[in-house]
């Protein structure tokens, strides 16, 4: 609020706080319902790429939904996936690991060794991931996260928007 109140001197409080309930990010904890995902299990797209940032998306969803939804996660080559794993294993009881895409470079297998353990599956095409993570999440009546990389959110807000 001070740096509005610096930049925006003539603007009251009250306009700025108005202002900022309406602001939409998009691939922000964006929630993703109804028919574009086929179910009525809510879907969550968030580009969180650090551990930090994606320890606090985890955090909301666990808080909103509970722990033990479905977690779908590709990252660039350049990230640490282990430390992004240490802090979303946990929490899913379901997790499906792919590549974030074609437009950066991604080893989606490391990721996937960050992540091994009986409930992580690897499905290197990352359309069939999302296919497989959303019937999963149908099926199962999980709500759906989806993170690692602004690229593969992307493909996801495309693949139900189609």
């Amino acid at each position: 609020m001070t740096a509005l109140r610096i930049a925006f001197p003539d603007i009251g409080d009250d306009a700025i706080r108005r202002g900022l309930a309406r602001v939409k990010i998009p691939a922000r904890f964006e929630k993703i319902s109804g028919k574009a995902t086929g179910g009525e299990a809510p879907l969550i797209i968030d580009g969180a790429h650090t551990p930090e940032s994606v320890s606090l998306c985890a955090e909301t969803f666990c808080s909103l939904y509970g722990e033990g939804g479905i977690l779908l996660f590709g990252c660039a080559a350049d990230k640490n996936a282990a430390a992004m794993a240490d802090v979303l294993l946990p929490r899913f009881s379901r997790i499906i690991v792919t590549a974030p895409g074609n437009f950066r470079a991604s080893e989606p297998e490391k990721a996937y060794e960050a992540f091994a353990s009986g409930k992580t599956l690897f499905i290197k095409d990352t359309r069939e991931a999302i296919r497989h993570a959303l019937e999963t999440s149908r099926e199962k009546h999980l709500p759906m996260l989806c993170a690692g990389s602004f690229y593969l959110v992307s493909e996801v807000r495309s693949y139900v928007t189609e």
